[in-house]
């Protein structure tokens, strides 16, 4: 019951990203961040981020330093304002400046560049977990 109510804070998570097409820097802006990470490993990073149970993947760190610093703090913020997450905002952010330090030294050393991005996180419009996201566990 607990993951259920986790999965649809994460279903009305990825709508509110859909939504931020109202902003100061555009809807094309974020589109174009939101393209560059995609739609699975951006599921796993607002996990890693939002509710401390998954691990952010070599491939994605890799997507998530060619989407850049900036594009994912504005995202980030912007979704905060928006989520039942925002009374939570320092832990959120918190979180995920150790994310981007931590995919930062990943991409220096150069994992996640030559991998594929093998994981389906998404199909048939239902999220399905993958064993890398299930047999994460991280304190909270």
């Amino acid at each position: 019951m607990a993951s259920l109510t986790k999965l649809s804070l994460l279903v009305a998570m990825l709508v509110s990203l859909i939504a931020i097409t109202v902003g100061a820097k555009g809807p094309e802006y974020f589109r174009r961040c939101k393209e560059k990470v995609g739609k699975e490993c951006g599921t796993m990073i607002m996990n890693e981020m939002f509710f401390h149970n998954a691990t952010t993947t070599g491939v994605c760190c890799h997507k998530l330093m060619t989407m850049g610093k900036k594009c994912h703090v504005r995202l980030m913020m912007k979704l905060l304002t928006m989520s039942p997450f925002k009374d939570k905002k320092g832990l959120v952010l918190e979180r995920s400046k150790k994310i981007l330090k931590k995919c930062s030294a990943m991409e220096k050393s150069g994992v996640g560049k030559e991998q594929e991005d093998t994981e389906e996180v998404f199909r048939d419009g239902d999220i399905k977990l993958t064993c890398a996201y299930a047999s994460t566990v991280m304190k909270s």
